[in-house]
């Protein structure tokens, strides 16, 4: 889901993916992102070549901060600058990621109490992260359910 902060929070609802025309897109690894996520909605934008592209997400993730454009990442990287207030939302849209997280250990060890316990609090914390950065990014009174989504940043007015 898209991350950025020329635009107002409370408008959110308003806009559609098309209104990122002529915005300043932050890539990561490459532009094709941009174009893919776009595309998924059904908007052919030949713009998307525009703005600068970072090798890691959190480069691209830290260039929205600054103000630099608006940045394609995984709400689970986002989390913690949306709930902070230093990113927003501008739009609701959010497709699932390409990638997951996985919680790995020996078969062996899987079941033993501090093994599960550990996987419970882990579980339990990103849900509750999930549900702050849902309700502040884009001032929500319900939780909405972007499991695992890509999301737009940019930073606050």
């Amino acid at each position: 889901m898209p991350n950025s902060s020329t635009w107002d929070a409370p408008t959110i609802s308003n806009r559609t993916p098309a209104d990122l025309a002529g915005r300043v897109l932050v890539h990561d690894r490459s532009r094709k992102h941009w174009r893919d996520w776009l595309a998924s909605f059904g908007i052919e934008c030949s713009d998307t070549e525009r703005g600068p592209v970072f090798d890691q997400t959190a480069l691209a993730i830290d260039a929205a901060v600054a103000g630099q454009g608006i940045a394609l990442a995984r709400t689970a990287l986002t989390s913690l600058d949306l709930i902070a207030g230093r990113l927003v939302r501008p739009l609701e849209e959010a497709r699932p990621a390409e990638f997951a997280y996985w919680i790995v250990c020996r078969k062996s060890v899987a079941d033993e109490p501090k093994i599960s316990q550990f996987r419970s609090w882990l579980i339990e914390q990103v849900q509750e992260d999930r549900m702050k950065a849902d309700f502040t990014a884009i001032g929500r009174t319900e939780p909405a359910l972007m499991a695992g989504a890509q999301t737009l940043a940019y930073p606050p007015k």
